[in-house]
């Protein structure tokens, strides 16, 4: 979804008729906090200019430096108190749940939603470099099946089960929708509901301390890839998202030797494999 739409989307729903720039103007300063106010440039802008950038038509795009600042300053309580406070005036919170439900969102909240995916439009603006192609998985081999003679009957079904729960999601945040997926609510949904509700405390049921440890990479890897898509979360500098993404590939074709056990060593297959082997340095 564009921010044209999204602005629209709420816009009809505007009970008093005020004009575009006017609902611009009241959505951008209540996204960010109230001590950003006056540093924020898009906020001293004519009142034409502020039309032309929510127009449903060939709308004009907002400078991506405009964007950024919006994203950093943030205050999503103060997002979401405006969003309900909008809703109430205008008994408009159903009409607004069903079109996020129809934009593909999952709504528990809907204020909450709209600030979600608001922030999220907003980040696909400011860093589109975290937005990429899909990591290429290799050619499945399963002319073997090894991994009877790696792990114990028990570990064999704990990890066909793990498999199971995780292979649609991995698939996902490798493939080329994972932005897509993620800004909807569906891939970090469904990442902490299996998290929480079953492998936190099934993970450790695991024999062979080896495929443990490839269970909890992959576990704790896409906790990563959620705290860094994640607009709001101040997380420390770390690897791009294109590396992180890598690592759930190979913890995936790991996790997967009756599917790929006939073609080690990977690297030799994907140029990308050793990705995740980059190395950073931390001013202290």
């Amino acid at each position: 979804m564009t921010f044209p739409e999204f602005f629209n989307g709420l816009y009809k729903y505007n009970l008093d008729e005020v004009n575009r720039d006017v609902f611009f103007s009241a959505m951008i300063r209540n996204f960010i906090s109230k001590d950003k106010e006056a540093g924020c440039r898009l906020l001293a802008f004519q009142s034409t200019t502020l039309t032309r950038y929510v127009q449903e038509e060939n709308a004009r795009p907002i400078d991506v430096k405009y964007i950024k600042y919006l994203s950093i300053n943030h205050d999503k309580q103060r997002f979401i108190n405006w969003i309900s406070k909008f809703m109430e005036d205008t008994d408009s919170s159903d009409y607004i749940e069903t079109w996020l439900i129809e934009n593909g969102m999952v709504v528990k909240d809907v204020a909450k939603s709209c600030n979600n995916l608001l922030e999220g439009i907003f980040y696909e603006i400011a860093y589109p470099d975290e937005f990429e192609e899909p990591i290429e998985l290799p050619p499945e081999d399963k002319s073997s099946d090894d991994s009877k003679t790696w792990w114990s009957d028990h570990d064999n079904a704990l990890v066909a089960d793990f498999n199971a729960d995780y292979d649609e999601v991995i698939q996902m945040c490798i493939g080329d929708r994972y932005a897509q997926e993620y800004l909807t609510g569906r891939l970090p949904k469904k990442i902490n509901t299996l998290y929480n509700s079953k492998w936190k405390e099934k993970s450790a049921e695991f024999e062979n301390i080896l495929l443990k440890a490839d269970v909890l990479t992959t576990l704790g890897t896409l906790q990563e890839l959620c705290d860094t898509l994640s607009p709001g979360k101040n997380t420390k500098a770390g690897r791009s998202v294109r590396m992180i993404r890598t690592e759930l590939r190979n913890r995936y074709v790991k996790l997967h030797p009756d599917g790929y056990t006939g073609i080690y060593p990977y690297e030799a297959a994907i140029d990308d494999w050793n990705e995740t082997e980059e190395h950073f340095e931390f001013e202290l």
